[in-house]
């Protein structure tokens, strides 16, 4: 990503802003030149203090002096404020575009990066590069370029000489900035990093409560968040040293030139070149323009700081999408029909999958079992196009799945995960995901197929109760029969239960499959159960060892064969004895 373009993306955000930010900043600009004359002003009082046929004009001068301070304390309130809104909506804007492209991910980025650091990202780096864009130090910054420019002519004006030993500090301040510059871009990447770790351990602690106290680990937790605080804390007093070191080097010759103004100053006055006005007029002038110095300074610290989240956000955005390519634009009607040919999966390196092929024809009910760990979820994850396989093709009817847009096709596929995700919304909410559009009837229809709809009546709120974060006003079985409601409200061609119904008694389970023994005919079902005398009525049954089909058929067909299904068959009807 070069610079241009890094420059392009972020000014997007502001270009809605444009004009009221150009206006804004031009009216700072002028308040900013608008005490230029002052130290010409109180020079001429100065030199005029003593004659009482001006004392009318010193007074009206003074007036001036008063109402230009007025007048710009007023229209700088106006301006911070203005500035400070713009500042929250680019906030705003950032974030909505991020979350997008997130969305648009590969599930495995997400996975690898972790919930912690994309929050860390999305709130804190965020807020950095928005204060960087659209807080008051980039008015100042350039309100000082220009306030630097007239002053240095002003000076010269006055008199060169002066000048000229002022402008002795301007080679150090470069140097000081070569130096530190990069330091304090390191450090700042690892404050970055670090606040995203900080998170992560902050979500681990907040959402496992009943584990951590189960074990009696709040201890080695708090010692835990300390510890990952305490690297933060120190980073942090790092990065502040440095910018302690660059801010009083800085101070050192901001204050020590002045000296020299004087001492010149003062042997101009007593040779008769200047008068006593025009040296204090001329020191106030040199203050006024050490102060864009001490602004410069800070604003470079400032970006070298925010470099670190910048680089974090952009190292995002110059991720591949999960639709990287031209996405194809079948949308013909999936039937149901799912074959797996030749199919090989890695996941970091490691295969989980080698060699599938198996063919599932529409409206079939397939039970896919086996030992924990043996590639089930992995088939049904590459069914939903969440990854891709190293080797082989998935088709449907006879389609590759690559010559499928992926929205397409999973907008005809329904998934129930061992773990329901329920959203922070009323259960109506959760479960109109799979169909926005669905009537009242439909959704009551759906949560009668999911046995959930009387629970639901006999809530005060009904279908309007709120389902707290992660669920957790809901039982397992209830979270899980709303998530079957949700699939049952989509009526998709191909529906897929990875273990959904474990959090179900087996009498409750029983009749969900009955309902989806219903289904199948016109929707293909796919089901991952451990508990295999469930799924022992299936028209198919795909029996998967170390990432391996070692087994297909009728249950039947494989208790006669006596492999690896007749074997944890048995155990589990030993074990429910």
């Amino acid at each position: 990503m070069t610079k241009k373009n890094s420059f392009e993306r972020y000014y997007k955000y502001i270009k809605p802003f444009k004009t009221n930010y150009i206006i804004l900043l031009s009216i700072s600009l002028i308040l900013s030149i608008s005490t230029l004359p002052v130290p010409l002003l109180i020079s001429e009082i100065i030199d005029n203090a003593m004659n009482e046929q001006k004392v009318r004009s010193i007074a009206n001068i003074g007036i001036i002096i008063l109402a230009i301070y007025i007048v710009k304390s007023i229209l700088q309130y106006y301006v911070n404020k203005k500035l400070a809104k713009i500042g929250n909506e680019v906030s705003l804007s950032m974030r909505s575009s991020i979350i997008k492209y997130i969305n648009e991910l590969p599930i495995n980025y997400i996975e690898r990066t972790g919930i912690g650091n994309l929050i860390s990202l999305i709130m804190n780096d965020v807020s950095v590069v928005s204060n960087l864009l659209t807080t008051t130090m980039i008015s100042d910054l350039i309100n000082n370029t220009f306030v630097m420019i007239f002053i240095i002519i002003v000076l010269f004006l006055i008199n060169w000489k002066l000048t000229l030993s002022v402008l002795i500090i301007g080679p150090f301040y470069y140097f000081i900035s070569k130096i530190f510059n990069n330091k304090i871009r390191n450090i700042s990447k690892k404050v970055q990093s670090q606040s995203a770790n900080v998170i992560i351990v902050l979500t681990d602690i907040l959402s496992n409560q009943k584990i951590i106290r189960a074990y009696n680990s709040q201890h080695k937790f708090e010692k835990k968040f300390t510890d990952t605080l305490r690297k933060l804390t120190n980073l942090h007093n790092e990065a502040n040293a440095l910018s302690f070191i660059v801010q009083q080097l800085t101070f050192f010759f901001v204050n020590v030139s002045p000296l020299i103004v004087f001492w010149y100053g003062i042997y101009l006055v007593t040779n008769g070149e200047i008068s006593i006005g025009i040296l204090v007029a001329f020191y106030q002038y040199v203050i006024q323009a050490y102060s864009p110095f001490r602004i410069f300074m800070n604003f470079n610290i400032q970006f070298q700081s925010a470099y670190g989240a910048l680089s974090r956000i952009d190292e995002l955005f110059n991720l591949p999408l999960e639709f990287n390519f031209e996405e194809p634009e079948i949308r013909n009607q999936i039937q149901g029909d799912v074959k797996f040919k030749d199919i090989n999966f890695s996941y970091e390196e490691k295969y989980t999958l080698k060699n599938i092929n198996f063919s599932i024809r529409k409206g079939e009910f397939v039970a896919i079992v086996g030992p924990s760990g043996s590639g089930k979820t992995t088939i049904t994850n590459l069914i939903m196009r969440f990854y891709e396989p190293n080797e082989g093709n998935i088709y449907f009817n006879n389609v590759n799945s690559r010559n499928i847009h992926k929205k397409y096709l999973r907008n005809q596929i329904g998934i129930v995960t061992q773990e329901p995700y329920l959203f922070n919304a009323t259960i109506e909410e959760n479960i109109l995901l799979s169909k926005p559009d669905a009537t009242k009837e439909e959704i009551i229809g759906a949560a009668k197929m999911a046995k959930i709809h009387d629970y639901i009546e006999n809530l005060k709120q009904g279908y309007d109760t709120i389902v707290n974060e992660r669920g957790t006003n809901l039982s397992g079985g209830q979270k899980q029969r709303i998530a079957l409601a949700r699939v049952f409200l989509q009526k998709p061609k191909i529906v897929i239960f990875d273990e959904a119904t474990s959090s179900l008694d087996s009498n409750l389970e029983k009749i969900i499959h009955e309902t989806l023994f219903k289904l199948s005919g016109n929707s293909t079902c796919i089901v991952v159960s451990h508990r295999i005398a469930s799924v022992s009525a299936a028209d198919q049954i795909l029996v998967i060892d170390k990432g391996q089909v070692v087994e297909s058929g009728k249950h039947i067909e494989l208790m006669n064969n006596q492999g690896l299904y007749y074997e944890l068959y048995n155990k589990q009807i030993k074990g429910d004895r």
